[in-house]
């Protein structure tokens, strides 16, 4: 495993010295992130003391910079001409490729020499991301630990295959697979935490992986990739599915946020326990094939970032197959407009075939939870002109400071236009003001706290032509920790355009520890601008959240997650764009609250909060826009099965325009609103907008067997009634909708059945699926629309009466299929109701129920007797009955109701005859008949 940056000497960079303007030198412009990780080499000036408290590992808590060999630095290089060479000749080496962008490693020495070489037009340190579950767990504005008591930080329950995302009519499970449009043939990768690899959810029927391909970027002590395809990867272990079925890949998820995901996008939901039923959450696309890309634990490098996306789509190519990675990872830092060193090399990998789904984050700021959630906007923004200073404020919580000094500390990067020049100040509460002039650098400390700025020091970004500022503030020394309460930032347009220009700016992190809140935006704050990197990227998809349920099924019953806004709004966390250019952010958003997915065994992430852990052991509950993004992502599997070529372009515009839009987003903005995008992920109406031929559903219906009667017709015991085929012709799979089954007959407590024959044996039975059981006597069952018949396929559907021991002996029961009884849903075309069926109604023939077997004279509703009531049928009626104690004591004599429940039976309630419940225990029951008596003994065993 790569070691952690660690550089001797000075905490800042020895080129910040001591604030002397820098503006109008001859220099290459270097990030002003590489001055605040002490990787700029001595320039002769001497670092200022007060800063030497801040480091490059101080750098990494707040979200700067990825880890490192020793002594090395992680860049990101733009240029032209060889490049590689240039890196190459600073000492450095080639890790990834992108388009125009190369992410480097090279000595720290050699950063001068790599950013004055005339064919590098731009540096950029390798920032982290952090997974985007709410609130997240590692470095960003939203990192601090939530109030106690703690509630879940992620949390949630929502099978995807639900009405929400509408992909349930996508498929339909028919003997042991998933039958219809559910991913085959298509990619689906993830660059996350790695993947539980042994998990049932990832496997296939007879155990093998569904996994094709790990890589594991955190441990180069295995076989790395070396060449795939088009490009080379030098670092990390590889696994191939043989590797991988032989139980020898080292890949752990250690935090479960990565089996989380790819649960989402692609489990197919077969892992069960704790004698729960399976396939009750199942992913989008649960037949799809799968790449994991492990990348990190609690944060990941962009550079690894760029890498694992880059691999994923390499090793598809080479199996000819189109891929969809899902990258529920982001950072605050950065532009917010498309034009990072990681957006740009995204945008260069993707194309034809080749998508990435990016989350939208979690820093949104709504007010519409309860309680409060105890955090506030990230983001400020003005208009600043000559003579007229725009000032904001930052709120520093309540928080316990970490002994030390270079511990405590809050970023604010702040972006403004080339064409102008703005000077910064920051004022902590009841101190002296620290200002930088354009392109200046500035430092200051008190007893409130120490403040650098460095204002565009280096000039406008060579990306995008506009300027950077980046505010610390920190703690130099101990007991000097950053002041509780309004610092005040200024922003002062200086020189420029008269015009008024906007600026803007954001939290990009903290590492203040047991702090209540997190820091927070007051005056100038408003909830917008605030999309993560990479989701700006100009082709990547992004995702934001809605909420759709606030409890689920935990180990110890019940889970409730403690902040609610109204199911179907927004969800409070869900982060609202535009990007700071006015595009459109995020596309449209997913469930992202409560979603229950596959669950790690160990993962850290539920270890602190085993609350999480859903009844059946193996799947869990987590929230956030990490968990949206995944079945985004999922139904770009589906649409890449439609068509294989698809673009990032086309994939956007199907989103958006099959996305829904309901009360809820037209109450904030309707459809391209920036919170919501275009609206609500419909994969049903995404698929569809292909078109596609109208199919047909042929219906046939027999009686399921002959006419008969039923000796042992006992409490449980299922009679088959009908048996009606289902066929889809070949265009398309078609939703059964509507598919109403009439009963005449029956009696109290049984059950009318419609049951789809898995094993087609022509009998309910245990390798049989459910689809709709309702009481008789409400006259019929409707599936209404829990059935796909696949585009080929004949399903066969049995009606059957389930048995609860209040039917009377000799009565009969006939199931009627009425003419108008089926109703469909093309699922491509949607087409309604084309059915080649009967023109007549279909009745089953009239079935005789005959409670007692050849020779028996009485039988019992139960023998043990463990509910409130036992029902005596018989043949000829007794003379007299009566029930009697063990030792002979009559219990209740039932002579005068004799038939009061219709003829050929009686009802006992377990009572005796003052109507008193009677004790557990043997009793007899007897009847005397004309031809004879009988006497049997009767178990009573309630619970």
């Amino acid at each position: 495993m790569r070691a952690a940056l660690l550089l001797p000497g000075a905490v800042l960079a020895a080129a910040v010295a001591s604030a002397a303007p820098l503006k109008g030198q001859v220099r290459p412009r270097l990030d002003p992130r590489f001055r605040i990780a002490e990787l700029v080499a001595p320039d002769g000036r001497g670092p200022d003391a007060r800063l030497q408290a801040f480091g490059a590992s101080r750098a990494r808590g707040l979200g700067l910079l990825g880890s490192g060999d020793a002594g090395e630095l992680r860049v990101f290089v733009r240029g032209s001409g060889d490049v590689a060479a240039a890196i190459v000749a600073a000492g450095g080496r080639v890790r990834a490729r992108a388009g125009d962008i190369i992410a480097a490693s090279l000595p720290a020495a050699g950063l001068g020499a790599l950013a004055a070489d005339p064919r590098v037009a731009a540096l950029e340190p390798v920032g982290t991301l952090a997974t985007q579950t709410a609130p997240p767990a590692g470095p960003g504005p939203r990192g601090s630990r939530p109030p106690a008591p703690r509630p879940p930080r992620r949390g949630a329950l929502l099978d995807v295959a639900t009405d929400d995302i509408r992909v349930g009519p996508l498929r339909q499970r028919i003997a042991g697979r998933f039958e219809g449009i559910a991913g085959q043939g298509i990619v689906v990768g993830i660059v996350d935490s790695g993947l539980d690899l042994g998990h049932p959810d990832f496997r296939r029927p007879d155990g093998s992986t569904r996994v094709l391909w790990a890589l594991d970027l955190t441990d180069d002590g295995g076989p790395a990739p070396g060449a795939v395809g088009s490009a080379t990867f030098p670092e990390g272990s590889e696994c191939d599915a043989a590797t991988i079925d032989a139980g020898d890949c080292r890949m752990r998820d250690l935090r479960g946020h990565g089996t989380h995901v790819l649960g989402i996008a692609a489990g197919d939901g077969s892992a069960t326990g704790n004698g729960r039923a399976p396939f009750r959450y199942v992913g989008v696309a649960p037949e799809a094939d799968l790449i994991v890309v492990k990348a990190g634990e609690a944060t990941f490098a962009a550079d690894d970032v760029l890498a694992g996306v880059a691999y994923v789509f390499e090793r598809a190519a080479e199996l000819g197959r189109p891929a969809v990675v899902a990258l529920a990872l982001g950072t605050q830092a950065g532009p917010h407009d498309g034009s990072t060193a990681l957006e740009r090399g995204l945008d260069a990998l993707v194309g034809p075939g080749r998508i990435a789904v990016v989350t939208a984050g979690n820093q949104g700021a709504y007010d519409n939870e309860s309680p409060d959630f105890p955090a506030g906007p990230i983001h400020l923004t003005g208009q600043t002109e000559p003579g007229a200073p725009v000032e904001h404020t930052l709120v520093v919580p309540s928080y316990v400071p970490t002994p030390g000094a270079g511990n405590d500390a809050v970023l604010l990067e702040i972006w403004y236009e080339g064409a102008t020049d703005v000077a910064i100040t920051v004022t902590p509460p009841g101190g002296d003001p620290v200002r930088a002039e354009p392109g200046d650098t500035a430092v200051g400390q008190s007893s409130a706290g120490a403040v650098f700025i460095d204002n565009a020091s280096a000039g406008p970004s060579p990306d995008n032509g506009d300027n950077q500022a980046l505010v610390l503030i920190f703690d130099a020394a101990e007991g000097e920790e950053p002041a509780q309460g309004a610092w005040a930032i200024g922003v002062e347009t200086v020189a420029g355009l008269i015009t008024p220009l906007p600026h803007h700016g954001w939290i990009v992190g903290s590492t203040f520890q047991g702090a209540i809140a997190t820091p927070r935006i007051d005056r100038g704050a408003t909830n917008s601008h605030v999309v993560t990197t990479p989701a700006n990227g100009g082709r990547m998809l992004a995702v934001g959240a809605h909420a759709t349920r606030h409890t689920w099924p935990g180990l110890a019953g019940q889970e409730t997650f403690a902040f609610r806004e109204p199911l179907g709004d927004i969800a409070f966390f869900s982060s609202p764009g535009p990007r700071r250019d006015g595009v459109l952010r995020p596309d449209v958003t997913a469930p992202g609250k409560m979603v229950v997915a596959s669950y790690a065994a160990g993962g850290s992430d539920f270890a602190v909060l085993p609350s999480l852990i859903e009844a059946d052991g193996v799947h869990a509950a987590l929230l956030g826009t990490s968990m949206a993004t995944p079945q985004v992502a999922g139904a770009v599997a589906l649409l890449l099965q439609r068509e294989a070529r698809l673009t990032p372009e086309d994939a956007r515009a199907i989103l958006r325009g099959s996305a829904r839009a309901d009360e809820f987003v037209e109450a904030r903005g309707g459809a391209g609103s920036h919170p919501w995008g275009f609206g609500k992920l419909d994969a049903l109406g995404a698929v569809r907008s292909f078109g596609s031929p109208a199919g047909l559903l042929t219906v046939a219906a027999a009686p399921a067997t002959p006419a008969t009667t039923v000796a042992e017709g006992r409490a449980g015991e299922v009679l088959e009634l009908l048996d009606l085929q289902l066929v889809a012709s070949l265009q398309e799979p078609i939703l059964v909708n509507r598919l109403r089954v009439d009963l005449a007959g029956g009696g109290a407590g049984d059950t009318l059945l419609l049951v789809l024959d898995g094993d087609a044996d022509g009998e309910i039975g245990a390798g049989d699926t459910e689809l709709a059981a309702v009481a008789a006597g409400t006259g019929g069952a409707d599936l209404g629309g829990t059935l796909t018949v696949p585009s080929g396929f004949a399903l066969d559907v049995l009606v059957g009466l389930r048995l609860g021991g209040g039917i009377v002996n000799g009565a009969t029961v006939r199931a009627v299929l009425p003419q108008n009884g089926v109703g469909t849903e093309g699922v491509l075309s949607g087409a309604v109701d084309a059915v080649n069926g009967p023109s007549v109604d279909v009745a089953s023939p009239l079935y005789r129920v005959d409670l007692l077997a050849s020779g028996e004279t009485v039988a019992l509703s139960a023998n043990p007797v463990r509910g409130e009531r036992l029902v005596v049928n018989y043949g000829d009626t007794p003379l007299r009955a009566a029930v009697y104690t063990a030792a002979g004591r009559l219990v209740r004599d039932f002579t005068d109701v004799l038939g009061a429940e219709g003829p050929g039976r009686f009802a006992w309630d377990l009572t005796d005859g003052a109507g008193r419940p009677v004790a557990n225990g043997a009793y007899y029951l007897f009847l005397e008949l004309a031809d004879g008596r009988v006497r049997q003994t009767v178990y009573v065993l309630r619970p």
